[in-house]
């Protein structure tokens, strides 16, 4: 018997992909409420994160009964990078918008 209380004798990977998503939910958000408050945010570190998700899912896929769970939390990660993607081009718009004129309308023509 194991000394390990914490990692069920039948453990077959799937605490450690909710444990993926949990961390890459986190990450979504932190950067989302970033962006809320005018932040710009460093997503560099995310794909490398996204990378090793996403082997551990083809190298140790869910148990039958854990993927519809599995499933539905990807989705919601989905959601919530478009949602991110959405408010990024909307902050960099905001941005774009309080910049200082430079007194040169492009669109004018100049001759």
């Amino acid at each position: 018997m194991s000394d390990t209380p914490d990692t069920p004798a039948n453990d077959d990977g799937s605490s450690d992909l909710k444990s993926g998503i949990a961390v890459l939910a986190a990450e979504i958000d932190a950067a989302r409420r970033e962006v809320a408050d005018g932040n710009a945010v460093d997503l560099s570190s995310f794909l490398p994160k996204v990378t090793a998700f996403c082997a551990s899912i083809s190298t140790n896929p869910p148990a039958d009964a854990d993927a519809p769970m599995v499933m539905a939390s990807i989705e919601a990660l989905l959601n919530g990078l478009n949602e991110l993607s959405r408010e990024l081009v909307e902050l960099e718009a905001r941005l774009a918008d309080s910049a200082p004129d430079t007194g040169q309308d492009q669109s004018e023509d100049k001759s």
